[in-house]
């Protein structure tokens, strides 16, 4: 079957000759077209670049440009890359380049069939060596970007791990201990196996005091004797003390408005919401997550 070549970037093109990439319309590109169709006959297939001229607009995904419908209305079966899929457009491009320009550019051609079998063995050999470059290209590998903390410094450091690295793990003591309250820039802690207590600086408690009411039960990561860090549940429970008043009948939850909770913690709730209501709080963000 009968196959067309469309590309903006082409000096050369099988279908609409030489034109210039700069400057061109849709209906400018499905006119010429159509007059070559025309005069040569319309083809079962028609490939094009990703070009939003050919392709229509990414902004509207669900209306067909006018090179799309009218390919489908002369009976022409419109071909693309995916869009946004980069490599197979990469490759589709470099291959209409190089195909004007090493066979249609290159040789004269008698007929038909000698620039036809010119272009299958050009074809031939580009598949070889696409072939070729694959097999001994290195294997691509994923990688993961974590996050650890520097237990001597406190710092959070970035690491890029590729999968399937091993990494050392830290032995942890957890040990449950409740948070009682605070005693100026440190925080009271008292072990619940024999009843000590401890005093530990913001450095190891971090956010806590925003999530955590005293006389709340927590977990205390140590490591060689010191204390490390507070593991904090994944959602805690708070009471709202500060708040715009609600508004009456309200029940959408696309519309946020300021909100401060018991601990001091500033966060967005929505509209219905009142000052006394118990609300449930994401510590991981200190988002809203529900009422409680």
């Amino acid at each position: 079957p009968r196959l067309d070549v469309l590309t903006t970037r082409a000096l050369w093109g099988s279908v609409c000759g030489a034109w210039g990439s700069a400057a061109l319309r849709s209906r400018w590109l499905c006119e010429r077209m159509e007059a070559h169709w025309r005069q040569h006959g319309c083809p079962l297939y028609a490939q094009f670049d990703n070009d939003t001229r050919f392709q229509g607009t990414h902004t509207h995904p669900d209306v067909l440009g006018q090179a799309i419908r009218l390919c489908l209305a002369l009976g022409i079966t419109p071909v693309f890359a995916p869009p946004r899929e980069h490599g197979p457009q990469n490759l589709n491009e470099s291959f209409n380049h190089l195909l004007p320009q090493k066979v249609w550019q290159r040789f004269h051609h008698a007929s038909v069939p000698a620039r036809q079998a010119t272009s299958d063995r050009f074809v031939a050999a580009y598949r070889q060596r696409r072939a070729t470059r694959d097999d001994q290209a290195p294997p691509r590998r994923a990688f993961v970007q974590i996050k650890i903390q520097d237990i001597e410094k406190g710092t959070l450091l970035e690491k890029r791990l590729r999968s399937g690295e091993n990494v050392e793990q830290v032995e942890l003591d957890r040990r449950p201990m409740e948070y009682l309250y605070a005693n100026g820039k440190n925080f009271v802690f008292m072990d619940s196996a024999n009843y000590e207590q401890s005093e530990f600086d913001e450095k190891v408690v971090g956010n806590m005091a925003l999530y955590a009411k005293p006389n709340t039960e927590l977990v205390v990561l140590w490591c060689d004797g010191r204390p490390i860090s507070i593991e904090l549940p994944n959602v805690v429970e708070l009471q709202v003390t500060d708040t715009a008043p609600g508004i009456k009948g309200a029940t959408a939850t696309n519309q946020l408005k300021e909100a401060t909770c018991e601990t001091g913690l500033k966060t967005r709730v929505p509209p219905f919401i009142t000052i006394g209501e118990m609300i449930r709080i994401n510590t991981t963000d200190g988002s809203y997550a529900s009422r409680a």
